[in-house]
């Protein structure tokens, strides 16, 4: 079963952002559960033995298990710490975490194992299922719920929402077509992005634009751009505004960004490094002055608890520990850039679309772990996981004659235990 395999992706992308946005939840984290049970039943229904679990599974589970005792156990040493620890926040967390993670392994069992022409499928669906959400929110299309900001796009609550989504798809896309059909899709998402006034957007497309294009390619890119720019008579005092990092700005995205990295420093500072526990940021712990001058604008405080970008999340909460995830995640994403790089040398008959279509998951998760994330629990850290997972475990790939052929089996995937 080939074909409920691009639903499933679209799925895991829109409903946790639909959710939030219709049924005025406080995260994408009801949304994203229903995704990875999806990921979950289909990767089992769908095994030569459905439904059936072989004893390797249970060396996951004690994983799974010793993980969630490590992020207890922390969570315990902080409250002695700082006290004001909400267990009962911690607990649900971790129910729902181990959900979360089991659904990416399934999910990373079922994409790994698709072939080239079925992940570029995947990406088609999802590219232009979003694209004509896009255009209808530009064209006037009222979201679909109360949650959602003046300038939502349908079923997102705001353009920043729609650009984690997004973008993922975007780079995977544009990095298997030609040249040509590089330059369009670039183009065509920047105007998208202006319209709909979104900077995660824009910046998440810079990067698209640097991993992906020549020199002599972004010049009649950025003339489009431009182009597209006076049409629509852009007011720039919008994008200008937000790059002004300070305490006094009345720009509130600006303000939501810097509250992030002052309580995550505050928080680092007052646990001795070690942070306020797994899912404990805003709850536990101190804020400043920049949420008080976000409380006195808006008169309530908001994005206390996502940080404004997971990077201050993780550092908030785990210290030096989420330091260190950082640190690793930079690695990652350099070993994924330098893989663009390289692949933008070969023809698009030689390229790797399977490791590209991974690699894609790992740097769209840059603007969320830097710019504006969502959470833990959003669609971009659930593919970081299934994406992180399948690299790990990924077959070896070699080119011969054109075409690519894969010479080594996914065994550590759990392939012996549940082929699909």
């Amino acid at each position: 079963m080939i074909y409920p395999t691009p639903l499933i992706l679209l799925l895991t992308l829109v409903l946790p952002p639909l959710i939030f946005v219709a049924f005025t939840t406080s995260s994408m984290t009801v949304g994203l559960l229903i995704s990875a049970l999806a990921w979950a039943l289909f990767g089992l229904a769908t095994g030569r033995q459905p439904y059936y679990l072989q004893k390797s599974d249970a060396g996951r589970l004690g994983w799974l298990c010793a993980a969630i005792l490590l992020l207890a156990l922390h969570a315990a040493i902080s409250h002695f710490q700082i006290g004001s620890v909400d267990f009962g926040r911690f607990s649900v967390s971790a129910a729902i975490l181990a959900v979360v993670l089991i659904g990416a392994h399934f999910a990373a069992r079922k994409l790994a194992r698709l072939p080239d022409a079925d992940l570029i499928r995947c990406a088609n669906v999802a590219l232009v299922t979003l694209t004509v959400l896009g255009l209808a929110a530009a064209l006037g299309v009222p979201p679909v719920g109360p949650q959602a900001s003046v300038k939502a796009v349908v079923v997102f609550s705001e353009p920043s929402h729609f650009g984690l989504a997004y973008l993922p798809v975007l780079l995977f896309r544009v990095s298997v077509a030609r040249r040509g059909q590089q330059v369009a899709l670039i183009a065509m998402a920047f105007l998208l992005a202006i319209v709909l006034q979104s900077l995660t957007m824009v910046v998440g497309l810079m990067i698209v634009a640097g991993l992906m294009l020549r020199a002599r390619f972004l010049i009649p890119m950025l003339a489009v751009v431009i182009a597209g720019l006076a049409l629509v008579a852009v007011d720039l005092t919008y994008y200008s505004s937000r790059l002004v990092f300070s305490a006094d700005s009345d720009n509130v995205s600006t303000l939501v960004f810097m509250q992030g990295w002052e309580n995550a420093i505050l928080n680092f500072r007052e646990t001795h490094g070690l942070g306020v526990g797994f899912q404990q940021f805003g709850i536990a712990g101190s804020t400043g002055e920049v949420a008080d001058r976000i409380a006195e604008i808006l008169g309530k405080n908001i994005s206390l608890l996502d940080g404004g970008s997971t990077a201050t999340k993780l550092t908030g909460e785990f210290g030096v520990f989420g330091l260190l995830t950082i640190v690793a995640f930079l690695v990652a994403l350099y070993r994924a850039a330098r893989f663009f790089r390289q692949s933008q040398l070969r023809p698009p008959a030689f390229r790797d679309p399977r490791r590209l279509f991974f690699h894609s998951f790992v740097v769209a998760y840059t603007i969320e772990l830097f710019v504006r994330g969502a959470g833990y629990f959003s669609p971009g850290g659930f593919f970081l996981l299934v994406a992180l997972m399948s690299l790990a475990a990924r077959p070896t790939r070699t080119v011969a004659a054109g075409a690519t052929n894969t010479i080594a089996s996914d065994e550590r995937l759990g392939a012996t235990s549940l082929p699909s």
